[in-house]
């Protein structure tokens, strides 16, 4: 005997066997015993699921296999998309990276047009040509120098001997990478026009706030957070 022969013996013999023993548990004489109603229907449910499982089992199968295969479809097509760095920073203009104990935040820029003569068609530099820092700061801060450099630029503002802010410039080629062990929250915002994020921790006051204006990425600290992220937006807007 073939083997599909003998499994479709056995498939039948199973149906069989299942559909007498429902019959046995419903003719069974119980005058003595007291059943509950609920077992009765749990029993029957059972059955009736099974019985639905083999009428529809191909059919079943049919719909899985094709809702697979659409999913990964769609996943390699949103893949491809992704991969085409105009799409993605149409998408997202601030992209997040996780990694073990870190992670890291990039802005997207547009790239440059083709038109030449487009007043859009300005790359982001690749050093800091023009620095820049808040025109609003709380009083009774200090502000000192703390990098001066091509690609960074940082002021640190001081409340006596303790840091309370601090405002960095960058170009927007470099990621800044924070520690991802004791994350509290990643929050949006906006910064004029400008996609933002507010990030904070669970064991440490600091809030960062992150934006990009299309020539340079910045980034607004609050070491002890105890500024409001009203206030913090209103910094970053007085950017010049």
């Amino acid at each position: 005997m073939k083997r599909n022969e003998l499994s479709a013996m056995i498939m039948l013999s199973c149906d069989a066997l299942s559909e007498g023993n429902l019959r046995l548990y419903e003719e069974a004489g119980t005058s003595g015993t007291k059943r509950p109603k609920s077992l009765d229907r749990r029993v029957k449910r059972y059955a009736a699921r099974e019985r639905r499982r083999k009428e529809y089992a191909s059919f079943y199968k049919f719909g899985r296999n094709f809702l697979t295969c659409l999913l990964v479809a769609c996943t390699v097509s949103f893949a491809s998309v992704m991969s085409v760095d105009a799409v993605r920073a149409e998408l997202h203009s601030i992209i997040i990276t996780w990694y073990e104990q870190y992670f890291t935040v990039k802005h997207i820029t547009p790239e440059a047009t083709d038109d030449k003569n487009s007043s859009e068609a300005k790359k982001a530099p690749n050093i800091i040509e023009e620095k820049r820092e808040p025109m609003l700061i709380p009083t009774g801060l200090t502000r000192e120098m703390l990098i001066d450099g091509k690609t960074k630029y940082i002021i640190d503002y001081l409340n006596g001997d303790t840091l309370q802010l601090s405002f960095a410039q960058y170009t927007t080629n470099l990621n800044s990478s924070f520690d991802a062990e004791h994350i509290k929250e990643i929050k949006d915002a906006f910064v004029g026009d400008n996609e933002a994020i507010f990030i904070s921790f669970t064991d440490d006051p600091i809030v960062y706030l992150s934006w990009s204006d299309g020539e340079y990425v910045y980034e607004l600290s609050d070491y002890d957070g105890i500024y409001s992220e009203e206030l913090l937006i209103a910094m970053a807007e007085s950017v010049k």
